[in-house]
């Protein structure tokens, strides 16, 4: 069951990861953790795993966040569930790396679940909330009008 020990193996990993646990060298993988993900770890570890490091985004560095994406290769998941909270995780930390997959993502997707909150966050980013308006004019005839309505307002954009 993934409330009880599966759940907590990945909020363990995750607060090693974030120094809750004691100071770690941040060039390399906290003592604890594996050089990739530990053995029978799921989609859904990583869900909460990433999930515990949003909540702690402010423990988080630049270089703990390339370390974690050398080792598990999360800007690189075709899971879509791990790429929207990889990608919210990057642009909370500004990273600016992941914006180009931010964009392919948004001209995947069409669902607002995941469209809308990283359309938000983008634009939310000054440096890159051109790049939130300029996707979503190219891209805009290829959502839902209800998902196109929604995402215009956001934007500040006419519907």
């Amino acid at each position: 069951d993934l409330a009880n020990s599966e759940g907590a193996k990945a909020e363990e990993l995750a607060k090693l990861w974030l120094g809750l646990e004691g100071a770690i060298d941040p060039s390399a993988a906290p003592p604890g953790a594996s050089d990739g993900l530990p053995e029978g770890w799921r989609h859904r570890h990583t869900l909460v795993f990433l999930d515990q490091l949003s909540k702690h985004v402010q423990s988080l560095t630049s270089t703990k966040l390339h370390r974690i994406d050398e080792l598990y290769g999360w800007t690189a998941s075709k899971n879509s569930e791990v790429r929207f909270r990889w990608q919210r995780l990057c642009i909370k930390l500004r990273e600016d790396f992941i914006v180009p997959h931010v964009v392919a993502f948004l001209k995947e997707q069409g669902r607002m679940k995941f469209v809308r909150p990283l359309y938000r966050d983008l634009f939310a980013w000054p440096e890159q909330a051109h790049v939130a308006t300029a996707t979503f004019e190219e891209w805009r005839a290829n959502y839902h009008p209800i998902a196109r309505k929604m995402l215009a307002q956001d934007l500040k954009l006419v519907a």
